[in-house]
């Protein structure tokens, strides 16, 4: 793209939008990659959302702290699962509640 931008449009990325209907920051990114000799990577992993665990390392065992207060046995004894009396929903309002007045 950004040969086809040097060479028919003297190097105007809007122009090769406007004609070939390519990305505009596409052709900007090539015709800088073009004059600089430097590649552009993306950081693509580094995108979205990372995972509870990481950003919190003590959340299981926040979780289970809270939960195993709440948790019983079956009472027919017919499993050897423990049930919590508590849905996911109130643990994390717990949590909300919780780190708002910690900070």
């Amino acid at each position: 793209m950004a040969k086809v931008a040097e060479g028919y449009f003297a190097g105007s990325a809007r122009k090769a939008e406007t004609v070939f209907g390519w990305s505009r920051k596409s052709v900007q990114l090539g015709l800088h990659e073009r004059r600089t000799g430097l590649r552009c990577v993306d950081n693509y992993g580094a995108r979205g959302r990372h995972k509870s665990e990481i950003k919190l390392p003590n959340l299981t065992e926040d979780i289970s702290a809270m939960v195993d207060m709440k948790s019983q046995v079956d009472p027919k004894f017919e499993s050897i699962f423990l049930y919590a009396g508590v849905s996911a929903r109130r643990v994390r309002e717990e949590f909300v509640f919780v780190s708002q007045q910690v900070y």
